[in-house]
C-alpha cells in the first residue's frame, strides 16, 4: 500500500509540472545603442492581467537567471501597456505613448547581486521613434517587434532599435 501511495504522488507530481511547464521557447534580442541586447528563456517574463488589459514584458541580460548568478552587471528593459485584448494583435504607435498606456524603463549595469545601476532611462514620449507591436498572440503567448527613444535624468538619449520577443505567460 505505501509502495502504491508514493507511486500515486509520483504520477501526480509529473502531471502536473507537465501541465504548469513551458510550451514556446522565449526569447528577445534589440540593438540597445550600440550594444546588441540578447535575453533568454528563463530571463524573460511576461504577467498579463487579463481583467485590466494590461501586460508587463520584462527582459534581462542572457545568463541573468542563471545560478549561481553572473559575475557581470546585468542589463534589465521593461515594458508595460494597457488597453491590450488578450489573444488579439495590437500597435502602439507614438500617439499611444503619450498618455502612458506604454511604459518602457531599461536599467544598464545592475551588478547583479542587486544595488544601483550605471544609468537609468525611461521613455521619451515625445520621440516619433516609439512604437511597440503585438504581430501575434494566443491565450499565452505573443510575438512581436519594437523600437523606443529612451533618456535618462540629465536628458541624454539612448535608441532601442530592432527589436523582437516571443513570450510566454507562465503563470499558474
Amino acid at each position: 500500500m505505501p509502495a502504491l501511495r508514493f507511486s500515486l504522488a509520483i504520477i501526480t507530481a509529473l502531471c502536473a509540472a507537465a501541465t504548469c511547464s513551458a510550451t514556446e521557447p522565449q526569447s528577445l534580442s534589440a540593438q540597445i545603442g550600440e550594444i546588441a541586447f540578447v535575453s533568454d528563456d528563463d530571463s524573460i517574463l511576461l504577467v498579463p492581467v487579463p481583467t485590466g488589459g494590461t501586460f508587463t514584458l520584462t527582459a534581462s541580460t542572457k545568463g541573468a537567471s542563471a545560478y549561481p548568478p553572473p559575475k557581470t552587471r546585468v542589463d534589465r528593459l521593461s515594458i508595460s501597456c494597457t488597453l491590450y485584448t488578450p489573444g488579439q494583435a495590437k500597435i502602439y504607435s507614438n500617439a499611444d505613448f503619450s498618455p502612458n498606456h506604454c511604459r518602457v524603463s531599461f536599467a544598464k549595469g545592475t551588478p547583479p547581486m542587486g544595488g544601483e545601476p550605471e544609468a537609468e532611462y525611461t521613455l521619451d514620449k515625445g520621440s516619433a521613434d516609439n512604437h511597440f507591436e503585438i504581430s501575434a498572440a494566443s491565450a499565452k503567448t505573443i510575438e512581436g517587434s519594437f523600437q523606443f527613444r529612451l533618456k535618462d535624468a540629465h536628458g541624454a538619449s539612448l535608441m532601442i532599435s530592432n527589436g523582437h520577443f516571443k513570450a510566454e505567460d507562465r503563470q499558474l
